[in-house]
């Protein structure tokens, strides 16, 4: 049920980098991205940068965590961003599109390719939230064959912000 196949052959990933600043400044710096996370996810192109060298650091050494972090490029164009935090046997996804693409299933494709990246570096469970007026993200996800689980229910998950949907997609293994 996840994006079509059309889709899946023009949206790539590719490890972020500080040459991707510019390219990933353009497609997120709009208004509606803050909607959902709180506010703006780019503030100033430094900025940017800025975050950007603190994600190729990565988490501290006793965090017990793994960051992932991609750019979407469609078409070769950057889209959007797509990131995990790996812990406790847990992959937290999550998806930035430009807001100008939304609705056309990028957020699918491009969170369907991180998965399928994840699932190479070991065995762990999907999660994802979301806030409950972000009806869109919870589609992508739904379309993913993640199930809505009641946040209770859920391990500790450093994305979740109490009212959150939370969403769960168990590991099986590509062979």
């Amino acid at each position: 049920m996840g994006p079509d196949s059309r889709l899946k052959t023009l949206v790539k990933l590719e490890p972020l980098d500080l040459s991707h600043a510019n390219g990933l400044f353009k497609a997120l710096n709009h208004e509606e991205i803050g909607i959902y996370i709180g506010g703006a996810d780019v503030t100033s192109l430094s900025a940017l940068e800025d975050r950007i060298k603190f994600l190729k650091q990565g988490p501290k050494a006793d965090s017990n965590q793994l960051w992932v972090n991609f750019v979407v490029l469609l078409n070769s164009e950057i889209v959007g961003r797509v990131e995990a935090t790996l812990h406790d046997s847990i992959a937290e996804i999550a998806y930035l599109i430009n807001p100008l693409l939304w609705g056309q299933g990028l957020g699918t494709a491009a969170a369907e390719l991180l998965i399928d990246e994840l699932r190479g570096k070991g065995e762990y469970d999907f999660w994802a939230t979301v806030t409950p007026e972000n009806k869109a993200s919870a589609r992508v996800l739904e379309k993913l064959e993640f199930v809505e689980i009641d946040p209770g229910q859920a391990p500790q998950l450093l994305s979740y912000d109490s009212g959150d949907r939370t969403f769960r997609k168990k590991f099986h293994s590509l062979s």
